[in-house]
């Protein structure tokens, strides 16, 4: 097919004027400073929930609509956009957690370097120097169906101290075990029993340098 006639079908497809697109995008913006807002009028906290989920459910339908052409697309288009996530949002959790979480992970370098970020971000809020220093230990299971492999790097990035790593069938069992111990956190509103913070410490796998 020639550049020119796709060039004609191009234009002949509707499309928002370029005033549209400068509207939208002033919307986005009043509702992102809405947003921002939210957080700081304490009037707003008992429904603060469900304000930040409207305001994003509204950013997010005019960029789709417009931004991602979605509103002048084919209504087929739209019906297979839309009806997986309708599904998607009619899928509630099986539980709530007593601690805001995500998906279980096994990275230990990750909470090494937000454990570190959060303490120094407390100190500069209370006026006071940042002085902790992630370690970038990694402790990790990485399962591979039946299969998996286990690793420990002290630190993460080379030179390293330790670089231990081990493949079988037990790191398939390991992750399980590891799965059901995070999930029993999470439902107890844990995040760090002492006897894990202590075993680790034995490994010598710990999240903040010794500093000062």
């Amino acid at each position: 097919m020639s550049e020119p006639h796709d060039a004609a079908v191009e234009a002949q497809r509707p499309h928002a004027s370029t005033g549209t697109y400068l509207t939208v995008a002033a919307v986005l913006t009043v509702l992102t400073i809405c947003e921002v807002g939210t957080f700081y009028i304490p009037q707003l906290r008992p429904i603060l929930i469900p304000s930040l989920v409207t305001l994003s459910a509204a950013k997010f339908s005019l960029v789709v609509m417009f931004y991602m052409h979605l509103k002048f697309d084919h209504h087929l288009f739209r019906a297979v956009f839309l009806l997986p996530l309708g599904i998607a949002a009619a899928v509630s959790a099986p539980w709530v957690t007593s601690n805001a979480v995500g998906v279980p992970k096994t990275g230990f370098m990750i909470e090494s370097m937000v454990t570190a970020t959060a303490r120094n971000t407390r100190a500069l809020a209370e006026g006071k120097p940042p002085m902790e220093v992630a370690t970038w230990n990694a402790i990790c299971l990485a399962d591979f169906g039946d299969n998996g492999i286990a690793f420990v790097a002290q630190p993460q990035i080379p030179p390293r101290n330790v670089n231990w790593s081990s493949e079988g069938i037990w790191v398939h069992y390991a992750k399980i075990a590891f799965e059901k111990y995070y999930l029993r956190k999470m439902r107890r509103g844990e995040t760090e029993p002492f006897y894990e913070t202590w075993m680790l410490k034995q490994l010598g796998l710990t999240k903040l340098k010794q500093t000062g």
